[in-house]
C-alpha cells in the first residue's frame, strides 16, 4: 500500500516547464500568488518546454534555430503541451525568438491545466461570508513546492551534482530574475546560480557540452524576450 508521502512524491513535477511553473508561484502569499507577470512567465514556460525537448533529444539548435533531431521519429512524448511544441517544430525549423513568441501564447493556461489534471494543483472554492465567489487553483500540498525548491538549492550550493533538469532550472531562474523563489539571501542565490552557469559553460564532455550550450542559448533568448516585453510595456 502506498504511503501518503509516496503518493505526494508521485505528484512532483518532472518536466522543467512544470517545475518552473511551481517555483514561479509563492505558496505562502494567500496560498498561491504569481512571482512574475503572466506574459513574462509564459515566455519562460515556452523556453522550458523547448528545454524539455532538448533534454529528451527530440530537438537541437542549429544557428539558434530549433530543429527536430530525427525527421522520421513521429512518436509522442506523452505530454500534450510538449507534444504541441514538438509538432510546431516538425513543420519547420524556427529561430528561438520566433518559436518563443509562437509558443508563449496560452502556455500559462495549458501548463496550469495539465497540472490540475495530474492532481498537482487543485481547484479550491473562494468564499466570502459563506458565499462562493469563484474557484482558485492552489498546490495540492505545499511539500511539492518545498521539494521542488530543494532540488534547485542543492544544485546551486554544490550538494548535488549536475543534471540537465536542475541545471536548466538554475539558468532559467537567472534569466527570469527569479532568484528570490529559492528563499535564500539574494547574494547567496546569485552566487550559486551563476556558479552552475559557469560550470555548464566550462564542461568538457562533448555530449554534455552541446546540451548545456543549447540550454544556455534558450535561457538567453528567454531573457531577451522578457526584456523586450518590459521595454514595450514602458513605451
Amino acid at each position: 500500500m502506498s504511503r501518503p508521502l509516496d503518493i505526494m512524491r508521485q505528484l512532483d513535477p518532472h518536466l522543467v516547464r512544470e517545475q518552473l511553473f511551481v517555483l514561479a508561484h509563492d505558496e505562502h502569499r494567500g496560498g498561491w500568488k504569481e512571482r512574475l507577470h503572466q506574459p513574462a512567465l509564459s515566455v519562460g514556460l515556452a523556453g522550458a518546454a523547448i528545454i524539455d525537448l532538448l533534454i529528451d533529444r527530440r530537438v537541437h539548435l542549429v544557428n539558434q534555430a530549433v530543429t527536430v533531431t530525427d525527421l522520421y521519429d513521429r512518436s509522442v512524448t506523452g505530454d500534450a503541451v510538449t507534444d504541441g511544441v514538438l509538432g510546431l517544430v516538425r513543420q519547420r525549423s524556427l529561430p528561438l525568438p520566433a518559436i518563443l513568441d509562437r509558443v508563449a501564447g496560452g502556455m500559462y493556461e495549458r501548463t496550469r491545466g495539465g497540472l490540475v489534471h495530474r492532481g498537482v494543483l487543485v481547484e479550491k472554492p473562494l468564499r466570502v461570508l459563506g458565499v462562493r465567489l469563484s474557484d482558485r487553483v492552489v498546490l495540492a500540498h505545499e511539500y511539492i513546492a518545498i521539494r521542488n525548491r530543494a532540488k534547485v538549492v542543492r544544485r546551486a550550493d554544490g550538494r548535488d551534482g549536475p543534471t540537465p533538469a536542475a541545471d536548466a532550472m538554475c539558468v532559467l531562474l537567472l534569466a527570469l530574475g527569479m532568484q528570490d523563489c529559492l528563499i535564500l539571501p539574494r547574494e547567496e542565490a546569485d552566487r550559486g546560480l551563476n556558479l552552475v552557469l559557469q560550470q555548464m559553460q566550462a564542461t568538457e564532455v562533448p555530449e554534455h557540452r552541446l546540451l548545456a550550450h543549447d540550454i544556455i542559448e534558450v535561457a538567453e533568448a528567454v531573457q531577451y524576450a522578457v526584456h523586450d516585453l518590459a521595454t514595450s510595456a514602458m513605451s
